[in-house]
């Protein structure tokens, strides 16, 4: 068979090929899947750690997704972990590692690679300083090796903590303490709290949800408090979106645009929350304030993407990357009282939104009006194109 015979068969089954095969060959994108919430019966029981070794920790609780991610050229998608409860065991793990005498004061996670369901985390704990009234251990959260397509390899490093402790002072007192004052919203919902009205846990109907997908639907849209177990570790009662600004109304946060310049100086988000399971189970300043590490984390990213009006279809991906926190009074913090369960409200609201990164802050408040723990999240957060108009310079 002559060379050029040779190339005009092989020109022909191309054709052939060519004709049989559909222009667009991509496959389909994988529909986003419904993230579970798991509802542990007791917070303690959410964080608890196996000791390995002397400075060495793994997880003694299943792993909690928080949301999904795509794997293998974007054909699949990977259950990925809840980082509340990540730092809250970093936390803990660094407490084991200090007398009863020291207590959390403040704590430094950056996020450095996705962490999955099925898979346990392994806590290694180090000491970086021992002062005679401040002690810091550095934490490191890894997980074994995991799927290729992920990108992480053998006893990658998922989480690094910095956890600092104070040694406690007689009585816990100080000569001198001042605060800002909380926001309007805030100062209502304290007052009703201890009136015993809603959004009182007491006066309010639990509802459960199963997936994260409908818990963030129906508190998108709820018009009065939503009461629910469903947050892993949590029981709180987020408040509507819509009306506890500083001044005026939210817009809807399921608008299509949200022009900054034509807001007020500060919108913020109201929770309740306390703990799950019983008092008996959460007693000492520093497994409390492990409890509202886990807090704070939550739905807060949520609650940033609604103040930014982003409907949640609208949300591409969402994950935290860094968080500080700082405790004023980590005895104020405690979740047991007596054989009862104090409840705080946190007030979020957004810093700062820029290359497809926002920055959300708390404030945690206790029953007594005191504000006993500040935080700082960044997160990633993209959004459709089109969503945000963001005038130049214009204020939050």
């Amino acid at each position: 068979m002559s060379s050029t015979m040779h190339e005009q068969e092989q020109e022909q089954e191309h054709a052939q090929v060519l004709s049989a095969t559909p222009l667009d060959t991509k496959p389909p994108k994988p529909t986003y899947p419904s993230i579970p919430l798991t509802n542990p019966t007791s917070f303690a029981a959410m964080i608890a750690l196996s000791k390995l070794s002397a400075t060495k920790f793994v997880n003694a609780s299943p792993v909690i997704a928080g949301g999904a991610r795509l794997l293998g050229g974007q054909a699949r998608f990977q259950m990925v972990a809840y980082g509340g409860q990540v730092v809250a065991q970093a936390a803990w793990a660094a407490a084991q590692m200090v007398g009863s005498e020291w207590v959390m004061h403040s704590m430094t996670t950056n996020f450095t690679a996705p962490g999955v369901v099925g898979l346990p985390f392994t806590y290694h704990v180090r000491t970086a300083t021992d002062g005679s009234s401040y002690s810091l251990r550095i934490v490191e959260a890894t997980q074994p090796q995991t799927m290729a397509d992920l990108g992480v390899t053998a006893a990658t490093v998922t989480c690094r903590a910095s956890v600092s402790f104070k040694r406690r002072r007689n009585n816990n007192t100080s000569p001198f303490d001042c605060q800002a004052p909380p926001s309007p919203a805030v100062q209502q919902t304290l007052a009703r709290l201890h009136a015993g009205a809603s959004p009182h846990p007491a006066a309010l109907v639990p509802v459960s949800f199963d997936s994260l997908q409908a818990l963030l639907a129906t508190r998108y849209a709820a018009d009065e408090p939503l009461y629910t177990p469903s947050i892993a570790g949590v029981e709180a009662v987020l408040l509507p979106l819509r009306g506890h600004g500083e001044r005026g109304e939210l817009p809807s946060p399921l608008c299509a645009h949200f022009p900054f310049a034509q807001r007020s100086p500060r919108r913020v988000t109201a929770t309740v929350y306390t703990a799950a399971g019983d008092a008996s189970e959460i007693v000492g300043a520093n497994l409390g304030v492990c409890a509202h590490l886990n807090a704070v984390d939550g739905i807060t990213l949520w609650d940033a993407a609604a103040l930014l009006g982003v409907p949640l279809s609208r949300v591409r991906a969402m994950c935290t990357l860094g968080m500080s926190v700082v405790v004023h009074n980590a005895w104020g913090l405690r979740i047991a009282d007596g054989e009862s369960k104090r409840w705080f409200v946190q007030e979020g609201w957004v810093e700062r939104y820029a290359d497809e990164r926002v920055v959300f802050c708390t404030r945690v408040w206790n029953d007594k009006g005191v504000c006993v723990l500040s935080s700082w999240q960044e997160g990633v957060l993209k959004v459709a194109e089109g969503v945000l108009k963001v005038a130049k310079g214009a204020r939050l």
